[in-house]
């Protein structure tokens, strides 16, 4: 039989060997983590991956570009127009992996954001096109025409 004073140094030598080797594990991931990315085809590949996931999101609706409206119809009242703007969303690299709601979503914030830009409140949305790339599988890219307008 063991004395417990000795039971309890065991633990406390077990916990440090532990903790020692947790370290020491961690360490060794850093290491082969950082060995993996010092690599060009890893470095390349992860700059593309993040530019592919980016590139298919929706492009975001400013602020001030969430309270431009956007119209079928020519608005009435008293506005003033202010000019054409195109909002688009897509590209040959990114337009097959991303969805076509995505495309459009993202061509009409890219609008929004534009007619703010101006001093827009409302863009009367004249045409939508959707176009695809050479050899792609669908939609790359969509476009949206309108003419901005100030109304009071």
């Amino acid at each position: 039989m063991r004395p417990i004073a000795a039971a309890g140094a065991d633990k406390t030598f077990l916990e440090q060997n532990g903790q020692n080797r947790a370290i020491l594990l961690r360490k060794a991931k850093q290491k082969r983590i950082k060995q993996m990315f010092s690599r060009p085809g890893i470095k390349l590949s992860v700059v593309i991956s993040t530019f592919l996931i980016i590139g298919c999101s929706a492009t975001p609706v400013t602020p001030e570009g969430s309270s431009v409206e956007l119209l079928t119809e020519k608005p009435t009242g008293n506005c003033k127009p202010l000019g054409d703007a195109v909002g688009s969303q897509g590209n040959w690299l990114t337009g097959d992996y991303t969805s076509n709601k995505n495309l459009l979503i993202g061509a009409r914030n890219n609008l929004r954001n534009k007619a703010a830009k101006m001093g827009g409140n409302y863009v009367w949305v004249q045409n939508s096109a959707n176009t695809n790339a050479w050899e792609s599988r669908g939609t790359t890219n969509t476009t949206v025409l309108g003419v901005v307008y100030r109304c009071e």
